[in-house]
Formats: C-alpha cells, sequence, structure tokens
C-alpha cells in the first residue's frame, strides 16, 4: 500500500507518491467523435479547435451540460471523471492505495460532493481531502493573518488564513475567502496574445490571431516561455503559414506592462494586508512579485516544500474514515521544514537573518539555500559576478547564518569582498548590478 497526494490544480494537476512527481498534466480536454484527449495533447489543441477543448470542467466542477459533446461524454463532471481515470491509471494507483487530495479554497460543498462521488466512480480508496493553502501554509513560519493566492485556469483565489488553538496548539484555519474571476491564467494569456499580435501586424502585417495554426503557434510559444525558469528577457516568436515564416521580438517588460492592469485589479482586493504568500503556479506570473513588493506588500513563497511532504508531516490530522471523508481547513502549525539548531554562545538566535529583501519582496531562506539564476528569476535584476561564481551556498550552523562563495568570486558584503565563508547578520548588504540583497529578520511572534 503506498500514499499518493494529488495536488488538484488545474493549471497543472499533479500526483505525488514518496514525495516524487509521478503524474503532471493540465487541466485541458480535446473532445472528439471517437475518444477525448486530456492534458498536453489537448492544450496542444486549445487554439487550433476552440469549440471542442474544454478549460472549464475542473473550474466549474459541476453537472452543467457541455456545449460540444463526444463519446460517454454530456457534462463537465464526464470530463472531470474520464481525466481522472488516466491520471490514477499513469499513476499506477490502486484501490489498496491511499489517496489524499489537496483542494482549493474556494471549492464549494456541492463541488466537493461531486469530487467524492467522482472518486467512488474511479473504484479509489479516498483517504483525506485538505484544503491546499491550509496545509501548505502549515509547515512554514507564519504571522497571525496570512492571505494565500493561489492561480488557477479561469481564476485567482485569495484566502484568509489566521492563527487559532485546536487542543491547546497553535494552529492555523481557513478564515475566509474570495475567487476573482477572469483572473485566472487564460485571461492573461489571451492579454498577451493580443498584444503579440498588435506587434506582428504593425511590423509584419499579419495577424496570427485570424489563423487558428498561427494563433495556436503563438499560444505554444509564450506558454513554454512563461513555464520556464529562469525566463530569457527577450522572447522571439515566429509563426510559419503557406511556406512563409515571420518573426518579432517582444520584450519581457512589454508584456509585464500588458499584464499590470490586471494584477493592480488583485492589488487593489488586498487592502492593507501585508504578508502575502504566493503559491507556486502564481509565482510563474512575470512582473507579479515586483508589483506586489512595489505595493508594500511583503511577498513570500510557498514553493519550498512539495504537497507531499505538507500532507505527510499532518497526516494524522488529516485522514479521514473511508466511509467519512471531512473537508479540512485547520491544521496545527509550528512544523518547520528544517530543525532548528539552538544558539551558540556568541550568537544569539534573535540575531540570525531569516529572509533576503530584493526590490521590496522578502525571500524566505529556507526556500533558497543557495543564491543563484533560480533565486534572481523572481527578479528584474542584473546577475552579479560570472556564472562560474554560481550558486552561493547558504547554511545554518550553530545558530549562525553562513554563506559560502567560490574562491574566485567578487562578490562582497557591505562593501568588503566575501572571503569563501562568512556569517552574516540582519542588515547585511549585497550590492548587485542592478539592485542589492539585504539580509532580514522576519519577527515572530515572540521571537
Amino acid at each position: 500500500m503506498s500514499l499518493y497526494v494529488f495536488n488538484l490544480n488545474d493549471i497543472d494537476l499533479r500526483i505525488y507518491c514518496d514525495n516524487k512527481l509521478v503524474v503532471s498534466d493540465p487541466g485541458f480536454a480535446f473532445i472528439e467523435a471517437s475518444k477525448n484527449n486530456f492534458g498536453e495533447q489537448a492544450r496542444k489543441q486549445v487554439k487550433q479547435h476552440p469549440q471542442q477543448v474544454n478549460t472549464l470542467y475542473w473550474h466549474r466542477m459541476n453537472l452543467e451540460p457541455l456545449g460540444y459533446t463526444g463519446p460517454k461524454t454530456s457534462n463537465h463532471a464526464d470530463l472531470m471523471y474520464q481525466q481522472l481515470q488516466d491520471l490514477l491509471q499513469t499513476a499506477d494507483v490502486s484501490k489498496k492505495d491511499e489517496l489524499i487530495v489537496l483542494v482549493g479554497s474556494s471549492t464549494s460543498n456541492e463541488q466537493l460532493s461531486l469530487l467524492l462521488g467522482i472518486f467512488q466512480e474511479c473504484n479509489i480508496t479516498l483517504t483525506g481531502l485538505v484544503d491546499r493553502s491550509v496545509a501548505l501554509l502549515s509547515m512554514h513560519r507564519t504571522y497571525a493573518q496570512n492571505l494565500v493566492l493561489d492561480l488557477s485556469l479561469h481564476s485567482l483565489s485569495m484566502t484568509e488564513i489566521s492563527s487559532t488553538q485546536i487542543n491547546e496548539q497553535q494552529a492555523l484555519q481557513k478564515s475566509g475567502n474570495v475567487e476573482l474571476s477572469e483572473l485566472g491564467f487564460l485571461n492573461l494569456m489571451d492579454a498577451w496574445l493580443a498584444i503579440i499580435a498588435d506587434r506582428f501586424i504593425s511590423e509584419t502585417r499579419f495577424d496570427p490571431l485570424r489563423i487558428a495554426d498561427t494563433e495556436q503557434q503563438v499560444f505554444d510559444q509564450v506558454y513554454d516561455w512563461i513555464n520556464s525558469l529562469p525566463r530569457s528577457k527577450l522572447l522571439n516568436i515566429e509563426v510559419h503559414y503557406q511556406n512563409v515564416s515571420r518573426n518579432i521580438e517582444i520584450n519581457e517588460t512589454v508584456l509585464i506592462e500588458k499584464a499590470r492592469q490586471r494584477y493592480d485589479l488583485i492589488i487593489g482586493q488586498l487592502g492593507d494586508k501585508k504578508n502575502i504568500w504566493l503559491t507556486e503556479p502564481t509565482n510563474i506570473l512575470p512582473g507579479f512579485l515586483m508589483a506586489l513588493g512595489q505595493a508594500g506588500h511583503t511577498v513570500l513563497l510557498l514553493d519550498g516544500l512539495t504537497p507531499y511532504q505538507a500532507v505527510f508531516a499532518q497526516l494524522p490530522d488529516i485522514v479521514s474514515a473511508v466511509d467519512q471523508i471531512q473537508f479540512v481547513t485547520a491544521l496545527k502549525a509550528g512544523r518547520p521544514s528544517q530543525t532548528k539548531e539552538p544558539p551558540s554562545s556568541g550568537q544569539s538566535a534573535s540575531n540570525t537573518a531569516t529572509h533576503v529583501l530584493c526590490q521590496g519582496c522578502a525571500i524566505n531562506l529556507v526556500h533558497y539555500p543557495t543564491i543563484g539564476p533560480e533565486f534572481f528569476s523572481h527578479f528584474e535584476v542584473k546577475l552579479p559576478g560570472q556564472p562560474s561564481e554560481y550558486p552561493i551556498l547558504i547554511t545554518q550552523k550553530s545558530g549562525r547564518l553562513e554563506i559560502e562563495v567560490p574562491p574566485e568570486s567578487t562578490w562582497s558584503i557591505n562593501g568588503q569582498r566575501i572571503d569563501i565563508t562568512q556569517t552574516v547578520y540582519p542588515g547585511d548588504t549585497i550590492k548587485l548590478k542592478d539592485g542589492e540583497l539585504e539580509f532580514i529578520r522576519v519577527i515572530e511572534d515572540g521571537t
């Protein structure tokens, strides 16, 4: 018997086993007369056959009839069932295994009931159902009030999570949720395709969005670019039609500016909430992290742990009786992903840096044990030094935070060159070519 964890976000439906990702596919369905295709195969047809490709079924999660039907397919639930069957078979999940599902915070009771029924039809033993934002956040050092932003194909979910008590222990509980429709990933993709089409028309007098084949070509290239980290700052788009190739170049800043109106709509909903957590799908949006930081919010990332790790650490509080599945929206807190070492006599734990501040965004050092290209992919900054100077290792030693650089490195802290290994403290600063990194400590209750 194995434990499987299914992270249900239609941007990327993922199944884990033994902390390994075994299946990953987006929530796209291509309905044909003879069979239905799902995931990447369907995504590559979304602009070619827009009437036959459905992307709403995991978002709607209901029995609403489809505009275009196929074999054994008349409503959204049929598509959910068929893709779920494919995913479970590919992951080799059997009835003797245990399966825990992480779902979005905006999922209604009616949708949860439908989902449970679909799992029963799949003949799979579902042993736990947990709010994704609560599960992921429970493994991090949090604040009294937290707001988690979770992006999906058709919406962005804003979930308030507050400190509470469970059996006299500190815990986290979902205390509110707002779903912003029409601010999902595909909405942003359409905006980016529109501005790229304008550039094509201006430079080549050809509109790639007028022809399904060339529109799909543009969609695929932008989709691949968004999901590739680190991303190129200059995006080259090429389309082929009737033996003629056309291409344009567009800077990332143009796409960020196009998205900025939508980002501002999201930021306008945040109010004075300062501690913003981003799930992994939300964090891929170019320029979004910076926009939040410029608006004065402290931004933290929820991509340091896999969903499997979060679930496994909280397993006793998530598992339900098979015939009485409960939707878990509160979990005990204070289970960090690393063991805290006691401070040495010469260094107080209260003077140890916990985050790196870059352009108004605080990045938890638990998530990044190295500083390198992957770290800098979150920011609009130029990398200092040469490629041979990476990675910069970050280690916790007896309550001290140390960074280690290669001997040839030219990096410096507070204007002094780093001598291979150096202890850093809150307030220490590394100058970059375009900006700076400042080590800070985020204060927790009582520390």
